[in-house]
């Protein structure tokens, strides 16, 4: 018997034809690639001013025992955020960082043969579960202004929807929809669609028509709403996610999660963080400032952008995905290539500090004039 053969002709179908997940490329492998000793990563939608200086003391000064477990259900952090929300205890679920999560509630809900809706493009991790489940991801292009399009996506509901997933602010393209646009939508939705909303970047949105969310819990028991400790509260390295919504709906996701899905480092840290509006503050103000700043550099070089409410931008670079990020990472710049979302001459890039800047727009001042000579 040729074991080998016989196992892999196991794995299951749909997890066999996708691909995996490929994150940002890291300073280390673009510095000796290129031989830089300088190198400026905007790859990964990281907060370049890092977490508070007092979750940092926290950690410091907190003695953990290492052979000891984590609090399993996460006590301290989740009474935290349900007093910053105003919410009962029971309403708050937290993960491995908001993927487990994104996970947890498909399991949920679905079952072999059902369909997800997502918009398109979006966040690559939403069609990776469904893969995983064995689920059907339905994409929805985005509107012409790269925007979630709400109408698209009711008329793509079918018998066998079970949810929808929204990013808002969008990744790729940082784009968020009205809070009348979505509470419109969710009173149309079927109560038995689970929509989960994904607020990742909510912390950095500007808009005054934003829909947060959070005061709609009560009215929409169907209505999951994910925000990460790994973007403005700058811990993406301890991976911390929170689900926000009905506490029956949160009480299941709590009977399928694992048991101790938060370490206790995370824990505490993402505790002391959420204390630490101050430095929130000071993050959005830079990010808002460095938006504006790039935009009107842009429309100065007469390159194609996408208004953003994250803390991040698409720029179209007249140039392969490829040669542009060839082009930035020879100028030590780290950009990610948005050609697996469909966009080929598009890169993302995470709006760098101040002291950042004008390294990453004379790279992107260069362009036109590589596109004239048709480089």
């Amino acid at each position: 018997m040729n074991l080998r053969a016989d196992i892999f002709e196991q794995i299951n179908q749909s997890i066999g034809r996708m691909s995996k997940y490929k994150p940002g490329a890291g300073k280390e492998e673009i510095a000796d690639e290129y031989g830089l000793d300088e190198i400026i990563k905007l790859s990964s939608n990281e907060n370049p001013l890092g977490c508070a200086d007092e979750v940092r003391q926290a950690l410091n000064e907190k003695q953990f025992h290492y052979a000891r477990y984590p609090d399993g259900e996460c006590r301290a952090l989740r009474e935290k955020l349900a007093e910053f929300y105003n919410l009962d205890f029971e309403n708050v679920i937290v993960g491995n960082g908001s993927d487990q999560i994104i996970d947890l509630a498909a399991e949920l809900v679905t079952e072999p043969g059902d369909e997800i809706l997502m918009g398109d493009p979006t966040f690559a991790k939403y069609q990776l579960t469904c893969h995983a489940l064995g689920v059907k991801p339905v994409k929805v292009e985005l509107d012409e202004n790269f925007r979630h399009d709400l109408k698209a996506m009711q008329e793509a509901i079918t018998e066998r929807t079970r949810v929808i997933f929204i990013c808002d602010p969008n990744n790729p393209t940082g784009t968020t929809v009205s809070e009348g646009e979505l509470k419109d939508f969710l009173d149309e939705i079927r109560d038995d669609i689970l929509v989960v909303i994904d607020q990742a970047y909510c912390e950095y949105v500007t808009a005054d028509d934003y829909f947060g969310g959070i005061d709609s819990l009560k009215d929409y028991p169907n209505l999951l709403v994910l925000r990460t400790f790994s973007k403005i509260y700058g811990l993406a390295a301890l991976r911390v996610g929170y689900g926000l919504g009905n506490s029956e709906i949160i009480e299941h996701l709590h009977r399928i999660r694992n048991p101790f899905n938060v370490n206790a480092v995370a824990q505490l840290a993402a505790a002391r963080a959420l204390e630490c509006q101050k430095h929130v503050e000071k993050c959005r103000e830079m990010n808002a400032g460095q938006r504006r700043l790039f935009a009107e550099k842009f429309e100065e070089f007469g390159l194609e952008y996408v208004d953003s409410q994250a803390n991040f931008m698409i720029v179209d670079t007249g140039l392969s995905s490829g040669e542009a990020f060839e082009h930035f990472a020879r100028r030590g710049v780290v950009v990610r290539s948005v050609k697996s979302f469909g966009l080929d001459r598009w890169i993302r890039f995470t709006l760098p500090p101040a002291d950042k800047s004008e390294k990453v727009l004379k790279a992107f001042s260069e362009l036109p004039a590589l596109l004239e000579k048709g480089v």
